[in-house]
């Protein structure tokens, strides 16, 4: 026996792999079984590089964005949701390379745009980094940033006295809360790629972005795990 079949014979051993679904064995390294994985709602390649929507949702003709560009790789549904919120709440980190390889997937089917400065991402508030210990949109940023080969940057900050976005139910109470909860911290210039976990109704991503373009960014792309309506 080969010293590289041993090596994974002892690996498949001491450190088998699991769905994080279904929770059967899988193949060594991956994180999903391909029944699971199968079950994913991927949002469809034509969709509105704008706000990331179809044309029946699209929020285009309803909004102006501060951002130039918005996608995600999965619906915020079933299997997808799952396995983000098990990296939200219970500190998956294995499951952050899987969303952020399809994020990066995603990203390079629906733009050709490539020359960005930096990676940067929605802050997180305080209270809830001290619960968590993390902030999951950072922990994703982090892996884009590496597979895309940018720098990653913190340059944004969650006010203090903010409010939380999911007990805001208006889209225009979202908006107006958003726009007084995050605050530009550091310059940046050229196109910025900005990550986020979840993209709910956009309200979080456009008040990053205009604060992004107040500290001296010329675009802002907006890349997340899942989007939360199904085209």
């Amino acid at each position: 026996m080969s010293n590289n079949k041993l090596k994974n014979l002892l690996l498949d051993y001491f450190l088998p792999s699991y769905c994080f679904n279904c929770k059967l064995p899988t193949e060594r390294g991956k994180v999903i079984c391909d029944e699971c994985y199968s079950q994913i709602e991927f949002t469809p390649e034509k969709s509105c590089i704008k706000c990331g929507l179809s044309d029946k949702n699209c929020r285009c003709k309803f909004s102006v964005f501060h951002f130039n560009f918005m996608a995600a790789p999965f619906f915020n549904d079933g299997v997808a949701k799952k396995g983000l919120y098990a990296v939200k709440f219970l500190n998956n980190s294995i499951l952050t390379d899987f969303y952020a390889e399809h994020m990066v997937k995603c990203f390079a089917e629906r733009t050709d745009e490539r020359n960005f400065s930096l990676v940067t991402y929605v802050p997180s508030n305080l209270l809830k980094i001290y619960k968590r210990g993390y902030n999951q949109s950072y922990l994703l940023a982090e892996k884009v940033a590496d597979m895309m080969s940018l720098p990653v940057k913190s340059t944004l900050k969650r006010r203090i006295f903010s409010h939380t976005q999911h007990k805001r139910s208006k889209m225009d109470e979202r908006f107006e809360n958003a726009y007084m909860s995050y605050k530009s911290i550091n310059k940046v210039s050229g196109r910025v790629l900005l990550i986020d976990d979840i993209q709910t109704t956009g309200a979080s991503l456009d008040a990053c972005a205009r604060e992004l373009l107040k500290a001296g960014a010329d675009e802002v792309y907006c890349l997340t795990a899942l989007v939360g309506i199904k085209n």
